[in-house]
């Protein structure tokens, strides 16, 4: 510890300690203690008890040598029946510190009922035997500021060691001034620097400095009086605290919301108000959406999704910084917390999308749903052509559900949001995935990214641009179809089929269809007939690469003339003259073939077969030329069922083919 610039001014013992114990001290509203009863005629006694935040206090029990006193309560006082003169008095309230007064006369006038000691922070870890690992908290009395410093180590008795508790009142600056006090609390003296020089004198007796050890464990307690710091009772001030290991020549400051408080610098200390809320502010004034680290982490915990953060948005002073959950079953069920404030005009924008089709440029389709969610209401639209149409005045409105669950909590804020299945017109069934996205506007303004990949976020990675559709999350369907067949069943259905893909144990993905496919090459056409064991939703398809030329492509570059065939549960489309295999993993790049597809759902699997003309293939294809392929399947967006290493996304005869990102691995047929 830094010598200091300012005067000692008083010096006292008020506390002796010996040996390995010393014992509570038990106040009463006046400072008087004792720990003795003499008898006496029993009487009456009235008191007043009041709190600095609440008032006056009812529904207090009391008793004496644990028996319990008859009182009652009329026009803010409590009488007591039968209390002996000079007795120990119990004072219990399920909200407020406990109490034991002597009672030195009928009439106790007005005691104090305090909160209970709130935690401010804990002195920084080090790893020498002397280090005291306190914490400091702090509540408030009628007349008082009132800290309680606690370690779980009984040394600091026996120890030259120093606690340093410091209070910053009424303007801050950056360095100790006038309106800064410092409390050196040693085992059995305490100092006070009044570094404005504000006494000219101060008797100690008035901070009620003491100290208890008890089963291994240290507590000090001190009484700041609201009137020595020159303070209303309900003014914010700064504090901090620093334990100054003497004899190690360590000290250790104050760790506030994870930051290692600098006692010199006023402006980092927190502050305390008047209910003893710890907050973080450069200034002794309230700052009432801040929130700790540790508490902003337990309100986000399980609430993957996230969107409207300040931290990326262009308005991060008014964006909400919203995270939330999400369960999907009977109903969608949004479980959202915020840290701004939420406003009237504000609302979260959710968009909810089950289509192969997936768009760009903030384009929607007209089965799209969107919804509006304010926080007393959920509005619910479609026939959408656009991110944009409600706020244009566009859209139908389908419905309005009114909510009842906003809680506004200061710093932040929570919302429920339930909506039955059957309002939400896209999905068909509890086997259907959503795709969502998620955003904040008022009124028509969004709140964006500055830049415009950091908008949503699952589990603090960005999804990307929600202009367009590929950024959009899946959620998965409440229900999943599973195959039933037994092992003979399953082996009738594919006994033909050589050629196998999308594996889910080849791929790693849980939604890979496990599909099993044959194909004929006709005279002037190929039929593809398959078989799978998965959903294969309706967002989903199988891509096959037809490779024609003796030249075979590497690192996913494949031949301008080679083709590739998308095929979905409704229509098959192809993509030509490209050297990009990406091209052709979604199915709105490609151009509609001209082969029906028929797809059809059994009881445990299903099948899908298509005949594709040789011409669009290749315009030279004949029954008997080189032809190559790799099948593959594709999830919403272009997501490859894949796996690492890629060698087993396609088998023949049960035997990997290799990585598909060289056309050496392709088969021919």
């Amino acid at each position: 510890m830094k010598n200091k610039v300012k005067i000692l001014f008083v010096l006292l013992l008020l506390t002796s300690c010996g040996g390995n114990q010393t014992s509570n001290s038990i106040n009463t509203s006046n400072d008087s203690s004792t720990s003795e009863t003499t008898t006496s005629t029993n009487q009456n006694v009235s008191l007043n008890l009041k709190n600095i935040v609440d008032g006056d206090v009812k529904d207090a029990t009391f008793k004496v040598n644990d028996q319990e006193i008859t009182s009652r309560y009329q026009d803010n006082t409590y009488y007591l029946d039968n209390v002996p003169l000079n007795s120990i008095l119990e004072i219990n309230h399920p909200r407020y510190q406990s109490k034991k007064i002597k009672v030195d006369s009928y009439s106790l006038s007005t005691l104090s009922m305090d909160y209970p000691f709130m935690e401010i922070g804990k002195t920084r870890y080090n790893s020498n035997y002397l280090y005291n690992d306190w914490t400091l908290s702090s509540t408030r009395s009628l007349t008082s500021i009132r800290f309680e410093l606690s370690s779980n180590y009984d040394h600091f008795i026996s120890s030259k060691s120093v606690a340093h508790l410091f209070i910053n009142t009424g303007t801050t600056i950056s360095n100790l001034d006038k309106n800064d006090y410092e409390f050196k609390l040693t085992s059995s003296k305490l100092f006070v620097y009044d570094y404005g020089f504000n006494h000219p004198s101060i008797d100690l007796n008035q901070f009620n400095y003491t100290s208890n050890v008890e089963e291994g464990k240290t507590t000090l307690y001190l009484d700041v009086p609201y009137e020595f710091l020159k303070i209303d009772s309900h003014d914010i001030v700064g504090v901090t605290l620093v334990d100054d290991l003497l004899e190690a020549d360590i000290t250790s400051n104050l760790i506030f919301d994870e930051d290692d408080i600098d006692y010199n610098n006023p402006t980092k200390y927190p502050r305390i108000d008047v209910k003893g809320r710890a907050f973080k502010n450069t200034k002794n004034v309230d700052n009432p959406f801040w929130i700790s680290k540790k508490q902003y982490v337990s309100l986000i915990e399980g609430k993957d999704y996230m969107f409207a953060s300040p931290k990326y948005n262009r308005y991060p002073s008014i964006c909400d910084d919203v995270h939330f959950s999400i369960e999907y079953k009977e109903s969608l069920s949004f479980d959202f917390v915020g840290f701004g404030e939420f406003i009237d005009s504000e609302y979260f924008q959710i968009v909810l999308h089950n289509n192969i089709i997936d768009k760009n440029s903030w384009q929607l389709i007209n089965d799209d749903v969107v919804l509006q969610i304010f926080k007393d209401k959920v509005c619910i639209y479609n026939e959408c052509d656009e991110f944009f149409s409600v706020q244009n005045g566009k859209g139908k409105l389908l419905e309005t559900i009114s909510l009842n669950s906003f809680i506004n909590y200061g710093p932040y804020f929570t919302l429920k949001v339930d909506i039955p299945i059957e309002k939400i017109p896209n999905i068909r069934s509890s086997y259907d995935d959503i795709y969502l996205m998620a955003v904040e506007f008022n009124n028509k303004t969004l709140y964006d990214g500055v830049n415009y990949y950091e908008n949503f976020f699952y589990k603090n990675v960005t999804r990307g641009d929600p202009a367009d559709m590929i950024s959009y999350v899946c959620i998965d369907a409440p229900k999943k179809r599973t195959c039933n067949l037994t092992n003979e069943e399953k082996q009738n259905l594919i006994k033909d089929k050589k050629i196998s893909f999308a594996s889910p144990e080849d791929t790693k993905f849980s939604k890979a269809d496990d599909v099993y496919l044959s194909i004929t090459r006709n005279t002037s056409s190929l039929l593809l007939d398959m078989v799978g064991f998965g959903d294969f939703s309706e967002t989903e398809i199988f891509t096959f690469v037809f490779h024609s030329s003796s030249n075979n492509g590497e690192s996913w570059k494949i031949q301008n003339d080679d083709t590739t065939l998308m095929v979905s549960q409704k229509e098959a489309k192809l993509v030509t003259n490209t050297t990009d295999f990406w091209v052709g993993t979604r199915i709105t790049r490609g151009t509609k073939s001209n082969a029906t597809v028929n797809y059809t759902r059994h009881d445990g699997y299903f099948t899908l077969s298509l005949e594709v003309s040789n011409s669009e293939i290749s315009s030279s294809l004949t029954q008997t030329s080189l032809l190559k392929m790799y099948a593959f399947e594709f999830g919403f967006g272009g997501v490859l069922y894949n796996s690492e290493p890629w060698t087993k996304l396609m088998r023949y005869q049960g035997v990997s083919c290799g990585d598909p990102a060289f056309q050496v691995n392709y088969i021919e047929i």
